[in-house]
């Protein structure tokens, strides 16, 4: 389940109301809220990883719908953004 928190309210009572049992491992996941072209655009770095990070999680979880093939290329991708280059020789 998503919701969104009001930027008012205090965050540690909300996740502890989560927690009933310790078989529910609630997380909290902070999202930018607004996906405009000037956000995906952007020139900060840290803004376009925290877009990358959103949305490989809504790959994830379904939330952006994708095929095998979409899935596939998207990890690749991911794959050499984070190792770099295939090399052979290690």
């Amino acid at each position: 389940m998503s919701r969104a928190i009001s930027p008012k309210a205090a965050i540690v009572p909300i996740t502890v109301a989560w927690q009933v049992n310790e078989l529910v491992k609630p997380r909290l996941i902070l999202k930018i809220h607004l996906n405009m072209a000037s956000l995906v655009e952007s020139e900060n770095r840290v803004l376009r990883y925290m877009l990358t990070l959103q949305s490989i999680h809504n790959v994830v979880c379904g939330l952006y719908p994708t095929t095998v093939e979409q899935a596939v290329k998207l990890a690749s991708i991911q794959l050499q953004s984070r190792f770099g280059d295939y090399n052979p020789d290690t």
